[in-house]
């Protein structure tokens, strides 16, 4: 099986070390498996305090491989938020790493179930 990408609330879980978030990560990255959505990378950055914490961030976010979206991806998401958005409240972010999981057939990991259960063929790693 794929290595799972990880969402947000998992890396965010990870870095206040808060189990079992924290130990989920800490298996992938020593592992060498442990794989981001760019848009992850961008919400945990758009969390930064300062400067300082902006780089701890960044050298924090270089252990991770990170997967890109395609133009086919941003295309099948802006399909997924129009289909699940209203019914779901999954918002485009999470659509797009949907649609990443299901070209790359790999299991999105998260806390947050709820917002990728709604994307038909998306599987989904819940970590508690």
């Amino acid at each position: 099986m794929p290595n799972p990408i990880l969402d947000s609330s998992v890396v965010i879980g990870h870095l206040n070390d808060r189990a079992p978030a924290a130990d989920y990560v800490d298996e992938l990255l020593f592992a060498n498996a442990a794989v981001l959505h760019g848009v992850t990378v961008v919400e945990v950055l758009c969390g930064a305090r300062d400067k300082k914490n902006m780089r701890e961030l960044r050298r924090y976010l270089a252990q991770f491989h990170v997967v890109l979206p395609t133009s086919e991806d941003f295309a099948r998401s802006v399909d997924l938020l129009a289909l699940h958005t209203l019914s779901h409240g999954i918002g485009w972010p999470d659509c797009l790493i949907a649609a990443t999981c299901l070209r790359l057939r790999c299991p999105v990991a998260t806390i947050n179930v709820k917002h990728f259960r709604a994307v038909p063929g998306v599987e989904i790693e819940r970590v508690k």
